[in-house]
């Protein structure tokens, strides 16, 4: 669900992702399913709706710009997270590595490394630092530093 509540997106096994119109209930778009054994398990919105991340299982994810709901990039990963004010996209990037990402464009803006297999995402409110949750227990928390003139 968007944060103002007005779009939701709903992922079934059998019909894809289908996005609707909260108050009324009208469905606005349906993305089929890659096939039987890549239905989307991970969907997020950008903090003002305007963007949609969907990543399918073993599949690559779709950035969507839910104004007509034309995909605008495809990258390999299978999620991702966005900052507090939609700017940027975080996605895991292979072993070990985190990276950032223009969320709209979906061009690299930085990289880093953490020292466990894997870790789930957060921002914090501000979207001035980025925790990194392990497996193993361990947080790791990092800041962000804004990129000049954006």
């Amino acid at each position: 669900c968007t944060q103002n509540g007005t779009l939701v997106a709903v992922s079934t096994f059998d019909d894809g992702v289908k996005v609707f119109r909260r108050a009324s209930k009208e469905l606005l778009h349906r993305f089929e399913n890659i096939d039987q054994n890549s239905t989307a398990e991970n969907i997020s919105f950008s903090p003002d709706g305007t963007l949609l991340a969907i990543a399918y299982m073993d599949g690559p994810l779709d950035v969507v710009d839910t104004t007509d709901f034309h995909i605008l990039y495809t990258i390999d990963a299978g999620g991702m997270i966005f900052s507090p004010d939609g700017r940027m996209g975080v996605i895991h990037a292979g072993e070990n590595t985190i990276e950032f990402l223009d969320a709209r464009r979906g061009t690299v803006l930085g990289s880093f490394q953490y020292p466990d297999d894997y870790c789930n995402l957060a921002f914090s409110p501000d979207g001035t630092k980025l925790m990194c949750g392990s497996t193993f227990g361990n947080i790791y928390l990092f800041e962000v530093v804004p990129t000049p003139g954006k």
